[in-house]
């Protein structure tokens, strides 16, 4: 609203100026506006922490009354929340004296705030008790519908429901939000996921007891563009420890996995399916497989501490950073470069400090069983130098797929063409250099695919074959 001015007239008394209804109406919704900018959620609408009283109709008033900050002191309890809290644009929910404390208790919905196709809106230094042992298994914070320039910080969140979906998401082409220094504890699955969603800062949050039902510390996926993970501290729990701390999915491109520290993940610390992303400045311990697992292509693996990694012991190949064709992506081009490699474990189970592992890729065949789409030993198939993802279960048909756009049958399987080799299937036409290896359980570097093709400047030729190619070099300290 815009100021109200109270009409005077020319002189005194001359009957031109406003009524005194109207000037006093006008002086109202101009202070209305100034003051209405922030209010108490007690003094103004008289919301209690009692653990039982519904704080809903408080929020809902305060939108009405066009509140743009709504405050929250912390109580004796916590502020219940009874069904699904909008949050629209240019309004904002905050802490004022302590940290509120909001829990929801309906049986019917795990979605606490939803902020649908909101602009400039904030949650800040509040605590939110998902409650997910009496909660559906959805989302307890959204962030979607393109909504754009909104941010959730310095806030508290335990016990979130979401499974491998995420406990907070940002979908829907959300763009350019933030979530920062927050805590994250015992969310059922991913704790943060970002899901078809652009340009987005995940920055200085603190996860831990992510992923115990499914799910990462952080999640990218469905196409989603151009986000920055940087600055998290993402640590697994549980034996073993479950669900990796940051996961970047096939489909996926320049993400910024930048400066995390990432401890124990269940399966490996980093997942890099995406392409074309930077992977930089990152400390990655005890993952229970690969510090760094690369899947992708164009991605560059360049000043990370990897550390003590392959700790469950499972095979003789999990390493510092481990490269293959796998789930969606061709594993090639990547540049693995001023790494260090260390472990200094009594019986060490870092076994390479990278490792290139050829494809994991099934090939294509007639007859083939597809009963299950989350299982991607089933989901994915190559033919030729093709890579195709299964849309449906089934039996596959009598003819092979060769397309290299959209989804086409085979007779008994719909097969969506998603990339290509260029030469040959396997890890090809990656650059390792200048990274150190101090200690490992079995040698510094190994390539299936014989460095074929890869380049690799070492210190060492410790356990390397030299190739005809004469692409291996070494490099002497």
């Amino acid at each position: 609203m815009t100021r109200q001015a109270l009409s005077l007239g020319t002189t005194p008394n001359d009957g031109k100026g406003d009524p005194l209804r109207t000037a006093f109406t006008k002086s109202n919704a101009n202070f209305s506006e100034l003051y209405g900018q922030t209010v108490n959620a007690t003094t103004q609408y008289g919301a209690v922490a009692d653990g039982s009283t519904s704080v809903n109709s408080v929020i809902t008033q305060a939108v009405t009354d066009g509140v743009k900050t709504l405050v929250f002191d912390q109580g004796s309890s916590f502020y219940n929340i009874t069904a699904s809290i909008t949050i629209p644009s240019g309004f904002s929910i905050v802490a004022g004296k302590g940290r509120p404390q909001f829990k929801i208790t309906s049986v019917s919905t795990s979605r606490a705030f939803v902020l649908s196709g909101a602009t400039d809106s904030h949650l800040v230094g509040i605590a939110l008790d998902g409650n997910k042992s009496v909660v559906p298994a959805d989302v307890s914070i959204v962030i979607n519908s393109i909504s754009t320039e909104c941010s959730i910080e310095n806030c508290v969140f335990t016990n979130l429901a979401g499974g491998s979906v995420g406990g907070l998401t940002l979908s829907g082409g959300s763009i350019r939000n933030a979530i920062r220094n927050c805590q994250f504890d015992n969310c059922n699955g991913t704790a943060i996921s970002i899901s078809g969603a652009h340009q987005n800062i995940i920055a200085h949050n603190q996860i831990r007891t992510y992923g115990i039902t499914g799910g990462w510390g952080v999640g990218i996926q469905s196409a989603s563009l151009r986000n920055l993970v940087m600055g998290n501290h993402i640590v697994g729990t549980g034996s073993p420890p479950v669900g990796e701390c940051i996961v970047v999915q096939f489909d996926c491109t320049y993400s910024r996995i930048i400066g995390n520290h990432c401890e124990s993940g269940g399966d490996n610390c980093i997942s890099i399916s995406g392409n074309y992303c930077t992977v930089q400045g990152n400390i990655c311990i005890g993952a229970a497989n690969a510090g760094i697992g690369v899947w992708g292509s164009n991605n560059t693996i360049t000043g990370n501490i990897l550390k003590n990694n392959a700790a469950l012991g499972i095979t003789n190949y999990w390493s510092g950073v481990w490269v293959q064709a796998n789930y969606g992506s061709t594993g090639s081009f990547n540049t693995i470069t001023a790494n260090s490699f260390d472990d200094d474990q009594a019986v060490p189970t870092q076994n390479y400090g990278v490792r290139l592992h050829g494809s994991g890729y099934n090939a294509w065949a007639q007859g083939q069983v597809i009963s299950n789409l989350n299982d991607f030993t089933q989901l994915w198939r190559v033919n030729g130098l093709n890579i195709y993802a299964a849309q449906n279960t089934g039996t596959t048909g009598a003819t092979p797929p060769t397309h290299t756009s959209g989804t086409v049958s085979d007779g008994g399987v719909s097969w969506k063409y998603v990339a290509s080799f260029t030469t040959a299937v396997g890890t090809l036409w990656n650059t390792v250099s200048d990274n150190i290896v101090q200690r490992s359980a079995i040698a510094s570097y190994f390539d299936a695919d014989n460095w074929q093709h890869n380049v690799l400047f070492s210190s060492t030729t410790t356990s390397l074959a030299i190739t005809a190619d004469g692409l291996v070099k070494a490099r002497p300290l």
